[in-house]
């Protein structure tokens, strides 16, 4: 594991204005995202992995790929994965990326909107019978990993990932020099179910690579011909706070602590959820 000290001078934790919008470039091969930038950034920070960065990050590792596990009404389940798109339509603030994975079409959209990065990801049933969807993975894999000392306060980011939270998961991701801007993901449709990590071994370096990050997607049932669709959207912001107040505004609900996040047995934890919903439903461990 690689040891960096890192001296910190006041001027690093200037804060730049973060009203600043996101930028993405599309792979025309793969209809992947192979950057996601913010405009205005003085560092240029790509915020996600990019192909050939490392030598075992390939193609299909790239943003908004994944797959998933389809099972039939017979109970027949094939594994479905979406890397080799059947058209790509990219216009510079806004693109489209379908793939056919059999009974299934996938299509990818992407717009830019009020400063923010829209993605859709929408999923078609083309067969004449009923479909689950289940085991969905969908590629997003920050920027998190440790290199030279200058790239990490420059290039890379800590990913701190609420993927439980259903349709108010979110990601706040963190540029490793702690200087803004930084970025943020929320679920604005639809439901995580967690998140999951590939190609992080001792061969990859291990702790010095977070790996391949993937969310999961909540599984579901498709009727013949209809579509599921999940979005999320993602924006710059300026650290924690900023990130929270984005998140809410955005429709997310998050929770914060009112006493000591530990305690004994037998003592009394008080929650504070915010939100910018009216009246909420909030379920605690599914109750």
């Amino acid at each position: 594991m690689k040891v960096f000290t890192y001296v910190f001078l006041p001027i690093l934790f200037a804060a730049q204005a973060v009203a600043q919008s996101v930028e993405f470039g599309v792979d025309s091969k793969t209809g992947a995202l192979d950057s996601i930038r913010v405009s205005g950034d003085s560092r240029d920070m790509n915020w996600t992995l990019k192909a050939g960065q490392k030598r075992y990050i390939k193609a299909a590792d790239q943003w908004g790929l994944g797959r998933f596990v389809q099972t039939d009404a017979y109970g027949t389940q094939t594994q479905r994965a979406w890397s080799a798109p059947v058209k790509v339509e990219n216009s510079g603030g806004a693109a489209k990326s379908v793939y056919d994975c059999g009974d299934v079409e996938i299509t990818v959209a992407r717009e830019q909107k009020n400063g923010d990065l829209l993605e859709t990801y929408s999923f078609k049933n083309k067969s004449a019978n009923a479909l689950k969807i289940s085991d969905i993975a969908v590629n997003t894999p920050f920027n998190d990993n440790y290199d030279k000392s200058d790239i990490c306060l420059n290039g890379r980011c800590h990913a701190h990932i609420w993927a439980d939270g259903g349709d108010s998961s979110y990601v706040c991701a963190i540029n490793m020099g702690a200087r803004a801007p930084h970025l943020g993901l929320v679920m604005v449709s639809g439901a995580m179910d967690g998140y999951e990590i590939s190609k992080r071994s001792k061969k990859t370096g291990m702790s010095n690579f977070r790996g391949v990050i993937a969310m999961r997607l909540k599984p579901f049932e498709l009727g013949a011909g209809r579509t599921k669709s999940f979005k999320w959207t993602l924006f710059s912001h300026a650290g924690w706070d900023d990130f929270f107040e984005k998140a809410r505004s955005r429709g997310a609900i998050t929770a914060h602590f009112k006493t000591p996040t530990t305690a004994v047995l037998g003592e009394k934890i008080e929650v504070v959820f915010k939100g910018k919903t009216r009246n909420p439903e909030v379920l605690v461990n599914g109750a």
